[in-house]
């Protein structure tokens, strides 16, 4: 024993006590044939990254007796969401990790390790005493030739070869026990389409449309338009992967007849008998699309290389994150109205994009204030920023902004929860379970929402009904306005085709409309006349009872008011809004903004007067909080391309 650790040479002295407490949980699990097989056999695992190398430590943990490791590549950060792998290994040949980590498990396993991955040249020596073969090779040429002469030379002779694929969150494991058919992929493939490097030829051979998840299939459609990106992968299908791997590699090694695609959906495991059955109906929906995408790309498509990350100083990648950030930021309508003008690597000036105003909701830009609050709270929160107000003329006016920013550092080490934080943010338009959140979490959220000067979070609980009647008549008022319901309906995409504006605005999916009623806006989009018919018919009644009804199922409101009704104000009670919002997210808790009684002159003083903010405070807005019943869809973005204003000649490069 050496510092309270087992050295080889120790464990050698005493090899069988080693191996009888090492293997004594598998008794029960695994019997005394299976056990033994296992230590007899010999694994080469072709490829150690996430399919590959989520073999190596569970079939080290049964017991098997010996592994082959071959991989010609290093760790990379992009690797550590789901590899074998820690930040120190960056760098490292994966051969290498994945052989300190089985010997660290077990200090008696036989290990070779091949640096180069596997070739045309060590193929047949690699395969030498190996009687399962776990094909991790990379799909994309020239790789794509290697994994058929490994299958070939393994067919010739009879070991067994399993193939692992990852699919969103849909481990796969295809089975060629060439001990039962000696015939590459059962000759379900053609060696020319391997030789000459078609993908997705090649792929189809022994893939097959059924293996693929309904969720997976629109990655595999951005691939094929050519959206320049890596395949994504995550822990858990890599685990899952693992975990399949192993108990197969039992069952050859006793030579039991094995299911040729052995499979499990990680992703619907938790489901509902519901959710599953939509994801079942949608299946064909989403193949039928996707095999008419790939025949209008042609033979095959290039998945692309992740992006690095950004060249040159650490303030140039700490500004790229803060404005990262402020693209998270909520904003009226989702109209995304910031102007982001890069001063130099650590300052930004915010204002505001007049091309995304909202003159019927927001005439005199009071939203815009709210939103460039919104966006500078975001940069707060990942950074440490100074802000120094821009001036307190008319938001409307030309040259008008909500200050600058100056970036004084970012502690990288509580970067990824504070982006993480933004990214979880939502508008969640569904019910709410109807009891309330705790007064601890309550507290928590009235102390975020009245942290900035002026700012006050006033809770209104106990008022849910009258709000819920308030909103009624606001919003009825609201719809019959024609103004208001055609600057709405511009701002909802029910067709992807319909966008005027591009990423932004209101889908079928945030707003959370049953077929019917996306079929019902998109004819109100369309006629004009059908437009005025409905304003003056049910549609008032119907959207504002619809907001009624969301009101009412809620566990809990605040208002968020404000005494400083100038735009520095209002930009404090933006900022004031989402740090209330994300102090709600860390909580586990949904919020959605309903501002008609604020916002309509028929009920603004009654509201006013009903939260006890006074009616000459500054509304800032009315949120519903809870438990949400169901999630939320994301909102779509702008690229930073569209939001940022760099300076000529700058050496930022932002990006699009």
């Amino acid at each position: 024993m050496r510092d309270g650790t087992v050295a080889p040479e120790d464990v050698a002295a005493d090899a069988p006590r080693f191996l009888k407490e090492f293997q004594a949980r598998n008794d029960g699990i695994l019997d005394v044939r299976e056990q033994s097989a296992l230590m007899a056999l010999r694994v080469l695992i072709a490829g150690c990254g996430s399919v590959g190398g989520s073999a190596v430590e569970p079939l080290s943990r049964l017991g098997v007796g010996s592994l082959v490791l071959a991989d010609p590549d290093g760790y990379e950060i992009s690797n550590l969401n789901r590899q074998l792998c820690v930040y120190a290994d960056i760098g490292r040949p994966k051969v290498e990790v994945a052989a300190e980590r089985a010997r660290a498990i077990n200090p008696l396993i036989e290990l070779a390790q091949e640096p180069a991955g596997v070739t045309e040249d060590n193929l047949v020596s690699l395969l030498d005493g190996v009687g399962v073969v776990f094909d991790a090779i990379d799909s994309a040429p020239p790789s794509l030739w290697i994994k058929y002469l490994l299958h070939r030379h393994a067919a010739r002779l009879r070991i067994p070869v399993l193939l692992g694929v990852d699919l969103g969150g849909k481990p796969t494991v295809y089975v060629w026990d060439y001990r039962r058919n000696p015939c590459p992929f059962y000759g379900k493939a053609n060696e020319s389409d391997f030789r000459e490097g078609r993908e997705v030829e090649a792929l189809r051979s022994y893939v097959g449309l059924t293996a693929i998840p309904a969720d997976f299939f629109p990655v595999i459609r951005s691939r094929i338009s050519g959206e320049p990106a890596p395949w994504p992968q995550v822990a858990y299908c890599a685990t899952s992967m693992g975990a399949i791997v192993s108990r197969i590699v039992i069952d050859l090694a006793l030579s039991e007849p094995v299911r040729p695609v052995v499979s499990m959906d990680v992703h619907q495991l938790p489901q509902t008998p519901r959710r599953r059955l939509r994801s079942l109906l949608r299946w064909p929906i989403e193949a039928a699309v996707t095999l008419r995408a790939a025949a209008n790309a042609g033979d095959g498509f290039d998945a692309g290389a992740p992006a690095g990350a950004p060249d040159g100083s650490v303030s140039r990648v700490g500004l790229r994150s803060v404005l990262d950030a402020i693209r998270l930021a909520p904003s009226g309508h989702n109209t995304q109205p910031w102007r982001l003008n890069i001063i130099d690597e650590r300052t930004v000036r915010v204002g505001r994009d007049p091309h995304r105003a909202l003159p019927a909701v927001d005439p005199d830009g009071r939203y815009v204030c709210y939103g460039i609050g919104c966006a500078i709270e975001s940069a707060a929160t990942v950074a440490d920023i100074e802000w120094e107000p821009g001036p307190n003329g008319n938001p409307l006016d030309d040259g008008w902004h909500g200050g600058t920013l100056r970036i004084n550092d970012i502690d990288w080490l509580a970067y990824a929860r504070s982006i993480g934080q933004l990214g979880a943010r939502s508008t969640n338009r569904a019910p709410y379970y109807l009891h309330p959140p705790s007064r601890e979490a309550l507290a928590t959220l009235r102390r975020a929402g009245s942290r900035f000067e002026a700012c006050e979070a006033i809770p209104l609980t106990h008022r849910l009904q009258e709000l819920a009647d308030l909103t009624y008549e606001a919003a009825a008022a609201n719809f019959a306005d024609q103004a208001f319901l055609e600057e709405l309906l511009d701002w909802i995409h029910v067709d992807r085709r319909d966008s005027a504006h591009g990423e932004d605005g209101f889908t079928a999916a945030t707003l959370r409309l049953a077929p019917p009623a996306a079929a019902a806006i998109r004819l109100l989009k369309r006629s004009p006349h059908a437009r005025r018919l409905a304003a003056k018919g049910w549609l008032p009644h119907l959207f504002a009872s619809d907001a009624r009804r969301t009101l009412r199922a809620s566990g809990a409101a605040f208002a968020l008011c404000s005494n400083d009704k100038t735009p520095r104000g209002r930009v404090l009670g933006g900022r004031a809004l989402l740090a209330l919002w994300l102090a709600a997210a860390n909580a586990g808790l949904a919020l959605q903004p309903v501002n008609f009684a604020l916002d309509s002159p028929v009920t603004r003083d009654a509201f006013a007067d009903l939260a006890g903010a006074g009616r000459e405070a500054d509304l800032v807005a009315l949120v519903r909080i809870g438990y949400a019943t169901a999630p939320a869809a994301p909102s779509a973005r702008l690229p930073l391309g569209q939001l940022v204003d760099e300076p000529a000649g700058s050496a930022v490069e932002v990006g699009a």
